[in-house]
């Protein structure tokens, strides 16, 4: 059973975030208000949720941006109502997968979600979408898996969605049933399930789920996530009985206990999340085309497992990609703080990761150069595997940007942005944040 609120009530946590795409006026001076029916919704929602619960006020019941307002108290307010919140409520339309606001308001309520299926084990139904208007346009990746019908709230809601009834006189009690009967859908999960409230986030800073507008060639590109585990005979045999390693390297979980699922599948939902499309596997040397020439390319997240440094053949294999120009390969080393032996060796394997990775580390600034050295807790794992899924991305599009294929033949070999070890980090330009 799903982890239900705790003693004391949650008063404090708005119980919906209603989030909308924001419909501009068909002419600049009409007075009329063009989003007038979605507040209108939202503050019917308000007024049953009022009586099915215990809140105190409309504020306790739900949250709505009213009004697009600019600057850093408007980001501060939506980024504390997503970080509390209890359920988030998406209107479905084609406007609404077009905005890059409602994809930052997504991945801001979606990153709370994973965090918690991860310490449970368990799927978290709080996210529960509602067709505002019928969508034309493919769902994007990140939505896919997220049921979005709704028999209960009627007939006319599942022909034509909130706006088709909210419009028609003659659908009054259509709609006034499938108002109820959501507000009953968003009581039942937030009572069902607590989702504890999070950090504000610069809601300014945070990516969109359905990817950028000004970015859809990357965001739309599957991303391929390779887990590098040594075979258990080379792994202490107290580690094996610790819960980190499973029958096979995709099942190797270095954050346990604090996460109970395989590492490979909480970095796919991430990616999902994101908009991208995993391809998940294990690195198998030397046959793995990881590092192949012949493959072609895809932004690609190597999860490296330290403990791989005493296997002779992967930490030829790490020589190798250290060696290489293939930047859209981005590697994240979790060294989880709950980990005695990693903690135990902790400075043995940082140095011997500084010695087998050293280019890439002296390359890398920030968050990069930090996600190599060594990620602590799955909090961080969380927030680097973000920003390196879009350096890899970023990285691999300024590949193929600059070395277009020639005519009816195969791309030529990228020029190496590292001249061996006499290049320091200062001078080699990198972005990385």
């Amino acid at each position: 059973m799903p982890s239900g609120e705790p003693v004391g009530g949650t008063r404090a946590q708005p119980y919906f975030f209603l989030s909308y795409a924001h419909t501009p006026k068909a002419d600049p001076r009409d007075s009329d208000d063009p989003n007038i029916w979605v507040r209108k919704l939202y503050r019917d929602l308000c007024k049953d949720i009022l009586q099915l619960t215990d809140a105190a006020n409309a504020e306790a019941a739900g949250f709505m941006d009213h009004r697009i307002r600019s600057g850093h108290v408007w980001s501060e307010r939506l980024g504390r109502a997503l970080a509390t919140c209890r359920v988030f409520v998406p209107l479905y339309s084609d406007r609404y997968f077009a905005s890059d606001n409602c994809g930052k308001e997504w991945f801001a309520f979606s990153q709370r979600v994973r965090r918690l299926e991860a310490r449970t084990n368990r799927r978290a139904e709080l996210i529960i979408p509602v067709m505002w208007a019928k969508v034309r346009t493919e769902f994007p990746e990140a939505v896919r898996h997220i049921q979005h019908q709704h028999p209960q709230l009627g007939e006319g809601y599942a022909a034509d969605g909130f706006y088709g009834i909210i419009k028609t006189s003659l659908a009054a009690n259509e709609y006034s049933t499938a108002v109820f009967q959501l507000a009953q859908l968003i009581v039942e999960a937030a009572h069902q399930t607590y989702l504890e409230p999070a950090a504000t986030a610069d809601f300014n800073a945070l990516p969109s789920a359905f990817g950028s507008r000004t970015s859809s060639a990357i965001a739309t590109r599957s991303v391929r996530v390779t887990v590098m585990v040594p075979d258990t005979s080379a792994i202490p045999k107290s580690r094996i009985s610790a819960g980190y390693y499973g029958d096979t390297p995709l099942d190797w979980n270095p954050y346990y206990p604090d996460c109970l699922v395989p590492l490979i599948e909480y970095t796919a939902l991430i990616a999902r999340d994101l908009g991208y499309r995993p391809e998940l596997g294990q690195f198998e040397w030397p046959d793995d085309d990881l590092l192949s020439d012949s493959a072609g390319p895809h932004p690609s997240i190597l999860l490296m497992d330290p403990w791989a440094l005493l296997s002779p053949h992967l930490r030829d294999a790490l020589t190798a990609l250290d060696e290489s120009s293939k930047f859209w390969i981005r590697v994240l080393v979790p060294l989880s703080l709950l980990d005695n032996h990693a903690v135990a060796a902790d400075e043995e394997l940082r140095k011997a990761i500084e010695k087998v990775l050293g280019k890439r580390i002296a390359y890398c600034r920030g968050v990069a150069r930090a996600a190599v050295r060594g990620i602590p807790t799955l909090d961080a794992f969380s927030s680097h595997l973000v920003k390196l899924l879009t350096l890899a991305a970023r990285d691999l599009f300024r590949t193929a940007a600059a070395y277009p294929p020639a005519p009816g033949g195969r791309p030529p070999t990228p020029r190496p942005r590292l001249r061996g070890p006499r290049v320091s980090p200062s001078a080699v330009e990198d972005h990385d944040a």
